[in-house]
């Protein structure tokens, strides 16, 4: 039997709300921050009179004895300018690089970064970044700065400026230098008690989204002021930060309290919202009013909308009675489990006979019942009366459970899979009374409502962990125990980390993950040697043929952050990467007892931290105890967790995003949500296997209860960034933000404030909407590669994309094809690869637009050889120019010959290499009269 349901207000419903990225900004390019960047070293108590950058040479003076200029050795001052004097003037710059002396025998200044400082007295020295300001970024200046040991009160004036070009003298109240407005500092006190001595300080500058008119294509600038004479400013290691100020994510609400659910009903309530790699979502729902006369319900989202698996009170299908009434009961509901096919298991009871149980798992079409209370088992020895409300569900569909046997010796456990959701057989993995080995002691699995039995780790393919064994789901079923409790190894050859001859027995916990490769990554707790307690381990077994296991974290292993030591270990998550999940708590803190969880996640082996307690949690406050928090590992490196923050003035709880470095706030309580504020969130942790609140794309789903009362299933998915400042291959996952390589989920963001260069992607693609600039990026799309994006499309800026053409090209096929609109400035380059020599004539297909429109042009176009751009409402293609020789070849042989800038045809615009291809008819290199007579004989002729 099916039930399903389109709604009309779910599923596209678009909501956005202010998330937190914690990273490092991305430095932009300070020249000599330190100072040291000078021609020849300067003897102490000497000074530079004024800087004029690299090329420009100032004289020296001696402020603390003959300040009179002198020109006898001057010296070069790399990045920094003054107003200047000319040569062999003796004019007092009252501003330069100094090397402080001793006064009196003490230093005049002590902290700095290396030998010199920049002193100022009354006099601007100013820098121009070769990075122009950008649109919704924040400009952070860090650096060192003080008052000498015998000078009197003042405070440091750094500013930051907008500054016309590069050649521009970068000083306040001089043409073509703008203050930037909202920036902190001013004019910052220097406390008396540091005098002599360099502090950090710090002031920041926020971009709005969009640049006012005065500071568009302006470059970001550092300007310093100095004193009205006395005393001597002095300034030192100087760092710019751009930091991205990011856009409001958005959440796709997937059912809202109020949506209609069925027969005119609405939802009145939610819980367990999972999802898988396809972006689906199942949940649980509450039908009707929010008494507990409601019915409840599980769903899933499909092509069709919503679909309706199972209702309270329906039909259970070919089985027994009705299904019961508590999937919304935390403490009672099945876990859902939900496959990348879109294929969900759970576990239910009939509703007017609590102790009939069964398994059930919708194919994506229908509803189709696994197994039920009284039936056989396999083996023809006895059958099912209870299972466990942990599944299991592979990706060819067979659905994984742990029951209760009873047979007519005694009652046994065991773990169980269907072959196939539609009409599979049951097979045993393990029961009680298998042998583990041939000759070995038979197996004895725990109950299924013991703590060892609750729940167990499995994969893609089907296969187990439990406790201390692994299991295969194969007819031939073979068991391999990964580790067994009593069995010894040792901590000093096999592990590694200690240092120790002595041997350990191992106590298993029942918590353990395992991974396509038949990793298995488990905890326990170590006895012998010379502990007096019982210390916990992370170990992960590489596979079942490999001897002995690899050690993850021990007890007393320093903490990542060297704040204490790692103690109890447990719940270890292991994905396809071989990383590895796990909470642990620490002793020996430098703040005890209040930092004494924490979430960890190990790469090679080598644990990081990803969330502590008593840690700043991104967004304000500090993350409480987080021994209970849900925590998911993705197959991607992903981490998300939920945690409740304190240090605020009432206590909060969020969802994270992290791959160990970056950390995203995906949602917090208090936020604003459909007209109300989030006052609770619901995410379901676990292992990538047993379908959690995270998918491999880095989108998390959760369940928001807000002021209002109403609820609502939420689907987060995270921008996909370009990391700041690097140059490197599109298919590399660590060259973006989070490790998020972008899909067709994702909105593509390349975007820089330094020139970077983004190669690929080498293959076919599909991403959401895709914006490249406005910042100086160069895309290239190589030659077999097509980018789908499902949204939009923007090229904006100084950004450019580099189109290759090699002899497989497929001249026809759009190398970016949009489904939204394309809207176009920025630049354009098409280049030949692999010796190929395009035909005159031949069209290639750049961009296309399925249902929108090309906007705008590309403000520059470039080529290695003559090509016409055209524009059609709906695309954007090049058209390869012959040699041809008239009147148009005339006007592009004079721009050529003037320089390759100019634009003789309308739409067409050489490079030098182009201009050579065209008209260096005896290929000497260059155009010139030689040419021009060649051209003079071709008209004569015709």
């Amino acid at each position: 039997m099916k039930f399903r349901v389109s709604i009309s207000v779910t599923a596209t419903v678009v909501i956005t709300i202010v998330s937190s990225l914690v990273t490092s900004g991305e430095p932009l390019p300070v020249v000599n921050p330190s100072f040291e960047d000078i021609s020849r070293t300067l003897d102490a108590g000497e000074q530079t009179n004024g800087a004029g950058g690299k090329g420009v040479l100032v004289a020296t003076r001696r402020p603390f004895g003959n300040p009179v200029p002198s020109w006898d050795n001057p010296v070069e001052v790399a990045g920094w300018r003054t107003r200047l004097v000319p040569q062999g003037s003796t004019d007092e710059i009252l501003g330069g690089v100094l090397n402080p002396p001793l006064i009196g025998g003490q230093p005049f200044i002590t902290g700095q970064d290396g030998e010199n400082v920049l002193a100022i007295q009354a006099s601007q020295v100013g820098q121009t970044i070769n990075a122009k300001i950008q649109p919704n970024t924040r400009y952070r200046l860090d650096f060192l700065g003080g008052i000498g040991l015998t000078d009197s009160e003042y405070c440091l004036s750094p500013t930051l400026i907008a500054v016309d070009n590069l050649t521009t003298l970068p000083l306040e109240n001089f043409p073509g230098v703008i203050r930037l407005g909202n920036q902190q500092g001013g004019c910052i006190d220097v406390p008396v008690n540091t005098f002599g001595t360099m502090q950090p300080y710090s002031l920041e500058y926020t971009t709005p989204p969009v640049l006012p008119p005065e500071l568009v294509g302006k470059y970001i600038g550092i300007h310093m002021y100095g004193s009205d004479g006395l005393p001597r400013v002095l300034y030192d290691d100087f760092h710019l930060d751009a930091t991205p100020v990011l856009q409001p994510p958005e959440y796709a609400i997937i059912a809202y309290q109020t949506d209609s659910s069925i027969d005119g009903e609405v939802f009145s309530g939610f819980g367990g919202p999972v999802l898988n790699d396809a972006s689906q979502v199942t949940f649980f729902a509450r039908i009707g009013t929010a008494d507990a006369n409601a019915d409840t319900g599980i769903f899933v989202t499909d092509n069709n909308g919503l679909a309706l698996l199972a209702r309270e009170g329906s039909q259970m299908a070919g089985i027994r009675n009705r299904f019961h009434d508590d999937f919304l009961d935390a403490a009672s509901r099945t876990e859902l489990v939900m496959n990348n096919a879109g294929q969900v298991a759970f576990w239910t009871r009939d509703q007017s006979d609590s102790s009939w149980e069964s398994i059930y798992a919708w194919d994506g079409t229908q509803l189709l019942a696994q197994t039920s209370t009284n039936s056989d088992a396999p083996d023809g020895m006895g059958n099912f009366v209870a299972f466990g409300r942990s599944l299991g569900l592979a990706e060819f569909g067979g659905v994984i459970f742990h029951a209760e046997i009873d047979t007519a010796r005694v009652t046994e456990y065991g773990i169980f899979i269907q072959s196939a959701i539609s009409g599979g057989r049951t097979l045993k993995l393990v029961r009680t009374g298998d042998p583990e080995f041939p000759g070995q002691n038979p197996v004895v699995p725990c109950g299924i409502d013991s703590a060892c039995g609750a729940a167990f780790g499995f994969n893609e393919s089907g296969q187990i962990s439990n406790y201390s064994f692994a299991q295969t789901p194969e007819l031939q079923s073979r068991i391999h125990r990964i580790f067994a409790g009593g069995q010894p190894f040792s901590v000093g050859s096999e592990l590694g980390t200690w240092d120790l001859s002595g041997l350990f027995l191992m106590d298993l916990r029942s918590d353990s993950s395992v991974n396509d490769h038949f990793e298995v990554a488990f905890a326990g707790s170590v006895g012998g040697g010379r502990f007096s307690t019982s210390p916990s381990v992370v170990l992960r077994k590489r596979n079942e043929a490999a001897t002995g296991a690899t050690q993850v974290a021990l007890t007393d292993d320093i903490a990542p952050d060297g704040n204490g030591v790692l103690a109890d270990m447990r719940q270890p998550l292991i994905n396809n990467a071989s990383q590895v999940a796990f909470r642990s708590t620490f002793w020996q803190t430098d703040n005890p007892p209040n930092d004494v969880s924490g979430i960890l996640l190990s790469t090679d082996d080598v644990p990081s931290m990803v969330a502590r307690e008593g840690d700043p949690a991104p967004g304000g406050g500090t993350f409480s105890p987080l021994n209970d928090a849900p925590f998911a590992l993705s197959h991607s490196g992903l981490l998300a967790y939920q945690a409740d923050l304190h240090g605020l003035a009432l206590q909060q709880q969020a969802i994270f995003l992290s791959d160990g470095t970056d950390t995203y706030e995906v949602v917090r309580t208090g936020s604003p949500l459909l007209g109300s504020t989030i006052e609770s969130v619901e995410f379901i942790g676990g292992n990538a296997w047993q379908r959690t609140g995270l998918n491999h794309f880095g989108q998390v789903a959760f369940r928001a209860a807000l002021a209002t009362t109403l609820e609502a299933v939420v689907l987060y998915t995270p921008d996909a960034r370009w990391r700041n400042g690097v140059s490197g291959n599109w298919d590399d996952s660590e060259n973006w933000m989070l490790d998020i390589q972008p899909a067709f989920v994702h909105d593509t963001i390349l975007n820089s404030q330094v020139q970077v260069t983004v190669e690929g992607p080498s293959s076919d693609i599909a991403l959401n909407d895709l914006t490249i600039g406005p910042g100086p990026v160069d895309t290239t799309l190589p030659t077999n590669s097509q980018v789908r994006c499902n949204g939009s499309f923007a090229l904006s800026g100084v950004a450019r994309i580099i189109l290759e053409l090699s002899e497989p090209t497929p001249p026809s096929r759009s190398r970016i094809d949009v489904k939204g609109d394309a809207t176009l400035s920025g630049q354009f380059e098409i280049v030949a690869i692999d010796g190929f020599v395009p035909i005159p004539g031949q069209l290639f297909a750049v961009i296309s637009t399925d249902t929108g429109i090309i906007q705008g042009q590309v403000g520059e176009v470039h080529g290695a050889f003559p090509y016409a751009v055209h524009y059609t409402p709906t695309s954007m293609g090049v058209t390869i120019l012959p040699r041809e020789r008239d009147l148009n070849t005339l006007a592009g042989f004079i721009a050529c010959a003037n320089g390759p800038e100019s634009s003789p045809n309308p739409g067409v615009s050489l490079t030098a290499a182009g201009c050579l291809t065209a008209f260096d008819a005896d290929d000497d290199g260059d155009v010139d009269l030689v040419d021009f007579a060649d051209l003079q004989v071709f008209f004569a002729g015709n």
